[in-house]
């Protein structure tokens, strides 16, 4: 059932315990003082503001029917549902199994048996991989921010709890630094192929100077080159440039990077705004998102970059095989 919550000004998110309307910080006190009601959960309960963790030895179930409640916009969610949402939605984001572990494979020598000769282009693969290994990090980190920015519900989170509304601002900031990185990854999976497709023109011996390898990652290909990648990464890469997700978030990362951050339905602006005399409309020019639509098309974008960066990989392992440094035996982690 659909609920009306109250007005933002009054409150942007509260609990629903045993019936009764709380204000976020009065969580622990409305819990103790229903203990007689809540004794089957109590303990249950006490766990739950420390929710970046599961409810261990399936704990979880035993709070499915507690009266309790998070009314959050027009929806009213129990806690059980939370957890189970959020856990759900961290199933729906793969990490790549492809990009991770290159690096240190290669480090630790144990996939040089595949090499047929030893000589420098030895660097351009190490590179390449090394740089496929930051992509995974990368990824990670992105995914952890994203996860987050899902979370309608951040508790010890040392905030100063009134009416809800700083949920939604630290939702906001996980959000702004998962699109940033995600777009960053596009950067570095670029820079991947730069290396181990332009390094077999002559070019790798830039790979033995650490000062001229960074001036080399200035050098890879813009965003507004994208079609000089050669083939199958071309295809590969503007396919994905050219889905939904993947413009819409360059666009996002951009107003975040020179604008100073997205701006969210609910959080800008916070109050009333007079409308000026000369009509001027703050509303009809304040371009604000739903945080939720952004978490999921962010999402979307996840799914896609990681069976980018898996076909990549792939492709590159390819490549070196074709220039006769990797047999067609595949490369065991």
């Amino acid at each position: 059932m659909k609920l009306k919550i109250p007005t933002m000004e009054d409150e942007y998110m509260v609990f629903e315990i045993c019936g009764e309307l709380h204000k976020m910080s009065d969580y622990d006190n409305a819990v103790n003082g229903k203990h007689d009601v809540l004794s089957a959960y109590y303990e249950e309960l006490q766990e739950f503001p420390y929710t970046v963790r599961k409810l261990t030895n399936g704990n979880i179930e035993k709070i499915k029917e507690a009266p309790l409640y998070i009314l959050y916009r027009d929806q009213k969610i129990s806690f059980y549902q939370f957890l189970k949402d959020n856990w759900a939605f961290e199933d729906q984001l793969p990490l790549s199994s492809a990009t991770n572990g290159l690096e240190v494979d290669y480090d630790l020598e144990l996939s040089f048996r595949h090499f047929k000769n030893n000589d420098d282009f030895h660097a351009v693969i190490y590179e390449t991989f090394r740089v496929l290994q930051d992509l995974h990090y990368l990824i990670s980190t992105a995914r952890w921010a994203l996860i987050q920015s899902h979370r309608i519900l951040h508790f010890r989170s040392g905030l100063v709890w009134k009416n809800g509304w700083e949920q939604l601002w630290t939702r906001a900031t996980w959000l702004n630094n998962a699109i940033v990185m995600y777009d960053s990854c596009f950067d570095k999976l670029t820079q991947a192929i730069w290396i181990g497709t332009e390094s077999f023109k002559g070019n790798r011996s830039v790979l033995c100077n650490i000062e001229k390898l960074e001036k080399m990652y200035k050098e890879c290909w813009k965003r507004n080159e994208l079609n000089k990648i050669p083939e199958p990464f071309r295809t590969l890469i503007l396919n994905y440039r050219k889905t939904n997700s993947g413009k819409i978030i360059s666009d996002y990362a951009q107003k975040i990077k020179h604008r100073g951050g997205m701006r969210y339905d609910g959080l800008f602006p916070f109050g009333q705004i007079a409308i000026a005399g000369d009509g001027y409309d703050p509303y009809a020019t304040r371009n604000t998102q739903d945080i939720d639509v952004i978490v999921s098309k962010l999402k979307d974008y996840h799914i896609a970059l990681v069976k980018l960066a898996d076909a990549v990989t792939e492709n590159l392992k390819s490549v070196f095989r074709q220039h006769g440094y990797l047999t067609g035996e595949d490369i065991v982690f």
